[in-house]
């Protein structure tokens, strides 16, 4: 038999990763569509005297909506993770990639886009009862 505490307070229990995030987090509470942070305005860059030629090859790189401006200056501790570099979205965010999360397809846009993105699909999904293509939710945002 449950005592009358567990059952008055079973709502304080997170019931998963965002409701813990937002207890904890309280007012200051963002989602964000993946793992990792946008920026308005470009985090610190490395000068490209500190860049070796291969990083350098990647400046000015293009991956769907996303262009590589710079290395970033604070780097993973784990050096397995790889070089994170500066990436400007079309709409104007900035954000950190590594170098092979550039070329895989979830990751080729900033976390707004991506959340856009993902809320076209939902809503064409409530009012049609269908699924939408990503293509044609990415087109729908303007980018062809």
């Amino acid at each position: 038999m449950k005592n009358s505490w567990d059952v008055l307070h079973a709502h304080s229990n997170p019931i998963n990763r965002n409701a813990a995030n937002a207890i904890s987090g309280g007012l200051n509470y963002n989602p964000s569509a993946c793992d990792h942070i946008d920026y308005d305005l470009p985090p610190l860059m490395k000068s490209l005297n500190e860049l070796s030629s291969e990083q350098k090859k990647l400046i000015g790189y293009k991956s769907f909506r996303l262009t590589v401006v710079g290395l970033a200056a604070e780097q993973p501790k784990n050096k397995l993770r790889g070089a994170r570099y500066v990436c400007r979205c079309e709409c104007g965010t900035y954000t950190n990639r590594s170098a092979k999360r550039l070329t895989t397809v979830k990751y080729q846009a900033c976390g707004v886009c991506l959340a856009k993105r993902d809320r076209i699909i939902k809503e064409h999904y409530r009012k049609t009862g269908t699924y939408m293509d990503d293509a044609l939710a990415w087109e729908k945002m303007g980018a062809v």
